[in-house]
């Protein structure tokens, strides 16, 4: 089974972080994309937003929490163009102290498509979908839901 999922629908990041992203490519997979810019008023088409390209699909490679953080592991599948906004390649984030946790990240900096997000950064994107594979019916309701007795 798989399912779209806007990003905003989300009721509770921790709950969605535990009991789903965590579980990236462990037993579920999870792609993400965000949509284009409108550009009717520019009249350039294909803008890049922090590096993103709009209308384009990446796969969630992992999801890591590390040093009290929680990121998301995320690969251009043209293996080119990434994420230049916090915690990018080279980014102020990478203090002396955050550059010994990259072997626990997983994560080495290379234009190769591969890139990190901060979780919650990720999913705040009002803009963003997230496109996963479950491994059993019925969960995708659980946090889609609107009504306040279902809520999360």
């Amino acid at each position: 089974m798989s399912t779209v999922l806007q990003s905003k629908d989300i009721l509770d990041i921790d709950v969605f972080w535990g009991k789903e992203l965590a579980l990236a490519n462990k037993d579920r997979l999870f792609g993400c994309s965000f949509n284009d810019l409108n550009s009717d008023r520019s009249g350039i088409a294909g803008v890049k937003v922090q590096g993103l390209i709009g209308d384009h699909s990446y796969s969630v490679l992992r999801a890591v929490e590390c040093n009290g953080k929680r990121f998301v592991v995320v690969r251009n599948p043209w293996g080119k163009s990434e994420w230049t906004g916090r915690w990018s390649d080279g980014s102020k984030e990478w203090t002396q102290e955050w550059l010994q946790f990259l072997p626990e990240l997983g994560h080495q900096f290379g234009n190769d498509g591969q890139f990190l997000m901060e979780c919650e950064l990720a999913l705040s994107c009002s803009f963003a979908t997230l496109i996963y594979v479950l491994p059993r019916c019925g969960l995708v309701g659980l946090f889609l839901s609107n009504r306040q007795n279902d809520s999360i």
